[in-house]
């Protein structure tokens, strides 16, 4: 079990030292590029597919930082919430949630499991998801 555990870290580089620096400047760069007007009236399909897709590169960061001891992770986590909460906020299944849930309650953020709920709520009383049996 041990040799899995060491082989799984050194495959996903959990070992590797994380410049927090050039991270923050990659979610910098990232949140930029979609900030523009031009590409928030334009390129709608590029604002969702970089809310949706920046929580994971954040994962993969806040896992580094987990693995190596740096409190920064937690900022790391945060930003995966809440990226993925507002990211999925009007994705079409309720299924899509679970993942956003789990964040919110481990970053213990009441205000991103509220919305959640409004969210779960409206999809469980929306008139197209009930049955009519």
């Amino acid at each position: 079990m041990k040799k899995k555990i060491e082989k799984a870290i050194k495959f996903y580089e959990y070992g590797n030292d994380i410049s927090v620096a050039v991270c923050d400047d990659d979610f910098k760069r990232s949140y930029k590029n979609f900030t523009d007007k031009d590409t928030l009236k334009n390129w709608s399909h590029t604002v969702y597919c970089m809310l949706s897709g920046n929580p994971y590169c954040n994962h993969i960061k806040a896992k580094n930082l987990l693995f190596q001891g740096n409190n920064e992770c937690w900022k790391y986590f945060e930003r995966t919430a809440v990226f993925w909460t507002y990211g999925h906020s009007n994705d079409e299944w309720i299924d899509h949630l679970k993942g956003e849930f789990e964040y919110a309650l481990y970053v213990e953020r009441k205000d991103l499991v509220d919305r959640l709920i409004d969210i779960s709520l409206s999809y469980l009383t929306d008139e197209r998801n009930l049955s009519n049996k």
